[in-house]
């Protein structure tokens, strides 16, 4: 059994030292993905075409108490395609994590989400090219 890592002095004040297997938190190793997740999610809730879809189901969605502008409808269709992008690309992963990863998240499974989210976004990404963003 190994013994846990002595406090080093200096200058009079105790230091605790790491243990050389000591791994950062799960958020720092997964933060850079979700940002890439989120990125992906915002360029295919602005540029699909699944986005006239929402507009013209907007009877079924959009709240009777807020200004029927076409502002408010576009931002909240765009919210809405980019939230179910994000949740269906978020299957595959969360398949993977339950049969294969014993339910915790790992780097695979956060490759997994952007790579599902990747290819769901691929026609928005297409027409990011074609309007000349990039």
């Amino acid at each position: 059994m190994a013994k846990p890592p002595k406090a080093q002095k200096s200058d009079g004040k105790a230091q605790a030292v790491k243990a050389p297997d000591a791994e950062p938190p799960d958020f720092v190793i997964a933060e850079p993905y979700l940002f890439g997740i989120l990125a992906l999610g915002i360029i295919n809730g602005i540029f699909s075409p699944a986005l006239l879809l929402a507009l013209v189901t907007k009877q079924f969605w959009y709240p009777f108490f807020l200004p029927e502008t076409s502002a408010f409808v576009t931002m909240f269709a765009s919210l809405i395609v980019s939230t179910l992008t994000i949740m269906l690309a978020g299957v595959p992963a969360a398949l993977y994590e339950r049969f294969v990863g014993g339910g915790k998240t790992s780097l695979t499974s956060l490759w997994i989400w952007i790579s599902a989210l990747a290819f769901l976004s691929m026609p928005a990404i297409l027409n990011l090219l074609r309007v000349g963003l990039f």
